[in-house]
């Protein structure tokens, strides 16, 4: 579940019945219903735009859908081989999708407009259960999963050349801060 920030009464969530669902939490009713095809795993709402919002499914799928187009995904892509448990929408960086899988790998998307896989890692942490980037350093993505020890990695080096970013100053930059 998540709120929408520019509309704090309302709700997106996930269920069982394949659907994620829009509530406006004053009336208790549905403002809108995305029909899925598989059962949801994560959702989430662009932070530069909230009429986006991104969903992962139980088969695999990321799919970007507009809370204006009456339900129907902008796009879907087959993001991982099984369940893909996993997804934050960096804070920092418009257009970075993050999605981890049960397959253990953690991939990189850039949805600005139809998606481009940036970069697939295995990060050693089994399967990939939660992500989440950091709000005050959007170069880091907190990465979690059923090897018990949650690891943050330094997207860097890998969305560089997709925005714009310069990869070694960068990471140097954020590597050498001596604040948290």
């Amino acid at each position: 579940m998540e709120w929408f920030s520019q509309e704090p009464h309302s709700l997106l969530t996930g269920s069982f019945d394949q659907t994620a669902v829009v509530l406006d939490c004053r009336t208790q009713k549905k403002v809108l219903s995305m029909k899925l095809g598989a059962t949801p795993e994560s959702l989430a709402i662009s932070p530069f735009d909230t009429t986006k919002v991104f969903v992962t499914t139980e088969s695999g799928h990321l799919k970007q859908f507009d809370v204006r187009n009456a339900g129907k995904a902008m796009w879907s892509v087959k993001a991982h081989t099984s369940e893909a448990a996993g997804l934050a929408v960096n804070p920092g960086v418009n257009g970075l999708v993050a999605t981890g899988g049960v397959d253990s790998e953690v991939k990189l998307w850039d949805v600005r407009a139809d998606p481009v896989a940036l970069a697939s890692r295995n990060l050693q942490q089994g399967r990939v259960f939660s992500l989440h980037f950091s709000p005050d350093r959007p170069a880091y993505l907190l990465a979690s999963g059923d090897a018990g020890k949650p690891l943050v990695y330094c997207v860097t080096q890998d969305v560089s050349s997709a925005f714009g970013v310069p990869s070694q100053g960068a990471h140097q930059a954020a590597t050498s801060s001596s604040s948290p």
